[in-house]
């Protein structure tokens, strides 16, 4: 007898669980001790994995000297045909205590979190013992400090996309609004104005498609990070399923136990959507919540707890972000299911007449939304520490909205000239001859028309500039106002002459 036991695939999907199937008569699970549910390290070579026991009756289709592996085990074991591996009882998780203190409601550290999500990862944690972990931080029993650190642990344990100092802008739906599948359409917009918008999404949890599965239907969605990378360098943008990337790979495991369980979380939530953001090197954020009584968020109460817990903690991690609060009363477009959704989506994009006028609005709006987290001329300077803007000193400047404007960007120093300054009477003395050369001797039927005439009038102008010139000196054109200024007053108190 040894303590080994040939590998065979089981071809059973468990999803993300990694189970071990032995047959009730074999010599190894009865001297070991092994039942069923019964946590089963398993070594092969330099790698190993835990995995959870299920036992096959006597006769049935596994030998005593087999043991089955379900295709996650299978996969993270690398196990081939003809492998053996070597089974034992694995040592109990460090992060079990810290579940069950934080169930009898002690609070955790970022240090406590990494635990439990490093023993998730590596399949130390049964089940129960995350079912646990997801009902004592149900409700509000994570405040915003356990938050942020579930947050950075849950990003910490897998990879974080690097793109520089680019801007890179990314929005996530909260979900429960059957067919708003508004994020292909946002994705062409943005990547089309020349951003970049590197999407990760996933597949149906509680609704018939995820946006991974609507886009699965036009284009493939399980790329790795090099292949996303190359897309978005190329294409300005793309749509990935979440679950083939390292991005704050403990989320899947938490959502596959708390969808059964139905439970709300909003740290949960918070930290589930914003260390995927982080982790994809997002630098704006749009969060759109649709609010409805079928919707994931019930009521605007509902909305203002949770718009506060994201917007604290993306700060806290650096991330630009932005609240959208949208309706969530009915359904959206006219397709439920991944394929009419992608018919919804390409009528949209396609400009097709009879295209859902809901989704394309829906769509629109958000695009625009995201646009605004980060003006042009921001993005179109990442090279340039400071940016100097010479303004006349009007009072447009003290309004509240500019003077915050300015605050949030201390790289823009702005100069003011006296109202009315000689150099800019020239610039408006150019667009005086725009306007009476150019435009007012045309007729325009769109925005479309009139921008082109006015570049062509630019051009036209620009092949042969005649720069404006003053023929007077500063004291000539203070005597001449001096003169008018003398006339005028002899005028007024000779009122005969």
């Amino acid at each position: 007898m040894t303590d080994t036991l040939a590998l065979v695939p089981a071809g059973i999907d468990t999803y993300r669980q990694p189970v071990v199937y032995m047959n009730e008569d074999c010599h190894i699970s009865r001297s070991e001790g092994f039942a069923a549910q019964t946590r089963v390290r398993i070594d092969l070579e330099d790698r190993w994995i835990i995995a959870t026991l299920n036992v096959v009756g006597r006769g049935a289709w596994l030998d005593v000297d087999q043991a089955a592996l379900s295709a996650s085990a299978w996969a993270a074991l690398g196990a081939r045909a003809g492998d053996k591996g070597a089974f034992s009882h694995p040592e109990p998780p460090v992060s079990a205590s810290m579940i069950r203190s934080k169930a009898y409601g002690d609070r955790l550290d970022q240090a406590g979190f990494a635990a439990i999500v490093r023993d998730t990862l590596d399949s130390r944690l049964s089940d129960l013992d995350l079912a646990a972990f997801v009902t004592a931080c149900a409700g509000d029993r994570l405040d915003e400090a356990e938050t942020l650190a579930l947050t950075r642990a849950m990003q910490g344990a897998g990879q974080t996309l690097d793109w520089g100092e680019r801007t890179i802008l990314d929005k996530h739906c909260v979900g429960g609004l059957p067919g708003n599948r508004t994020t292909p359409i946002v994705v062409a917009i943005v990547a089309a104005a020349g951003h970049l918008i590197p999407k990760t999404s996933s597949r149906a949890i509680t609704s018939p498609a995820g946006t991974a599965d609507t886009m699965e239907v036009m284009a493939p969605v399980a790329l790795d990070a090099a292949a996303l990378r190359r897309v978005v360098e190329a294409e300005g943008g793309c749509i990935v399923w979440g679950g083939g990337l390292a991005l704050s790979p403990a989320d899947d495991h938490f959502i596959r136990v708390e969808r059964p369980l139905d439970f709300d979380s909003t740290g949960q939530l918070v930290a589930s959507v914003l260390s995927k953001k982080a982790a994809a090197g997002a630098t704006h954020v749009l969060i759109d919540m649709p609010v409805g009584p079928t919707a994931k968020v019930r009521s605007p109460g509902a909305a203002e707890v949770l718009g506060a817990r994201l917007s604290s903690v993306s700060n806290a991690l650096g991330l630009n972000l932005a609240l959208h609060i949208s309706d969530g009363v009915t359904p959206v477009g006219r397709g439920i299911g991944p394929a009419l959704e992608a018919i919804d989506v390409l009528a949209v994009l396609r400009r097709v007449p009879d295209a859902p006028v809901d989704l394309r609005e829906r769509a629109l709006d958000l695009a625009g939304h995201l646009l605004d987290l980060t003006k042009e001329l921001d993005c179109r300077l990442p090279e340039v520490p400071d940016v100097h803007l010479v303004m006349n000193n009007y009072a447009t400047h003290k309004t509240p909205k500019v003077k915050a404007w300015l605050a949030r960007r201390p790289h823009w120093h702005v100069h003011f000239t006296p109202t009315s300054a000689s150099w800019l009477n020239q610039i408006e003395r150019w667009f005086v001859e725009l306007t009476r050369k150019q435009i007012q001797r045309g007729v325009y039927q769109s925005v479309a028309e009139l921008e082109a005439d006015i570049m062509a009038f630019i051009e036209a102008h620009n092949d042969n500039p005649k720069p404006y010139k003053w023929v007077k000196s500063a004291d000539e054109i203070l005597a001449s106002v001096k003169r008018v200024c003398l006339k005028t007053m002899n005028r007024t108190s000779n009122p005969g002459d």
